[in-house]
């Protein structure tokens, strides 16, 4: 006991004083920092006081000198390092840190996942993704100035022919104009072709893909990417992410399945038809050559405004 009171007297001192360093029954000492010495000091009252037995910090000899670290501290934070790691391995389900529902946009281990990209990002990892950056397009300022930004940038253009003869150009571009019109062009009558362009590339950077319908009429109708869903089909076909396609001709598609939503106010669809391949268009991000539905360029961007403050 003796020798304990005589121990924290001289760290107080040592504490004092604003050094690190000092001597204690003939043992030289040194500590890392000066929560280091106030924790030792706090410990060696506990033991002379008879509170607690904590467990004695570790001493480790380097260059001559006794080094006090609080052991149980440093090993209670490798564990905590050692169990991080792990989970991070095991959270890496090798496809879009978008659609990880931990939502941390943490780095992890590079993917050694090689699998067709329809097969990444499917079903409720899908739903996710483009919910995640819809909302991010909905709250974050920034995130819907760099959309705007991009659809400004690519979709802007007017037609202008060019053969060579000027009636005949003057001619086609008063037919190109008439039918982009609202009501020559979009079957509900709201959008001319300028806007629907717009909308397909915001609805294609945002969600990945979006599809045109050629209507018999000669009417466009827009359908979204959510409502393209994995329908059943017959065995002669195989349906990837809502498409039909023929696996004996490199995945070419079939049709589309497309669904409705009954009630705006609901997020439950319905199974309207299935639609021909030759009777639609499908834009969007492709980037791989066995690649069915289209992926988006909005991934990376919408895990830091998923982990941020809204505005």
């Amino acid at each position: 006991m003796a020798d304990r009171t005589a121990e924290i007297a001289v760290l107080e001192a040592l504490l004092n004083s604003g050094a690190l360093e000092t001597e204690v029954q003939g043992r030289r000492i040194k500590f890392a920092s000066h929560a280091d010495l106030r924790k030792r000091i706090i410990e060696l009252r506990a033991e002379s006081e008879g509170r607690t037995r904590r467990p004695r910090a570790a001493q480790i000899y380097m260059g001559g000198l006794f080094v006090i670290a609080p052991a149980l501290h440093i090993a209670r934070r490798a564990m905590q390092a050692g169990q991080q790691f792990v989970q991070r391995v095991r959270r890496s389900s090798f496809g879009y840190d978008a659609a990880d529902s931990a939502g941390n946009g943490k780095r992890r281990a590079p993917s050694t996942d090689l699998r067709h990209e329809d097969g990444v990002l499917k079903g409720t990892k899908r739903k996710r993704i483009q919910g995640g950056a819809r909302d991010a397009a909905r709250n974050f300022s920034l995130a819907a100035w760099m959309v705007r930004a991009h659809v400004n940038y690519v979709t802007r253009h007017r037609f202008q022919a060019r053969t060579g003869n000027d009636e005949f150009d003057e001619q086609l571009e008063k037919l190109v104009a008439k039918y982009s019109l609202p009501e020559h062009f979009d079957i509900s009558g709201r959008f001319c072709l300028a806007e629907f362009v717009a909308m397909t590339e915001r609805a294609a950077f945002l969600d990945g893909d979006f599809l045109w319908v050629k209507l018999a009429s000669g009417h466009i109708q827009g359908i979204e990417s959510d409502l393209i869903r994995d329908q059943e089909a017959n065995d002669t076909v195989q349906v990837v992410n809502g498409v039909a396609v023929d696996p004996k001709k490199g995945g070419r598609p079939i049709a589309y399945a497309v669904f409705c939503r009954p009630k705006p106010s609901q997020s439950q669809t319905e199974f309207v038809r299935w639609v021909r391949a030759e009777n639609v268009w499908l834009h969007g991000y492709i980037e791989r050559v066995d690649q069915t539905r289209a992926s988006r360029h909005w991934p990376p961007l919408s895990i830091p405004c998923r982990t941020s403050t809204r505005d």
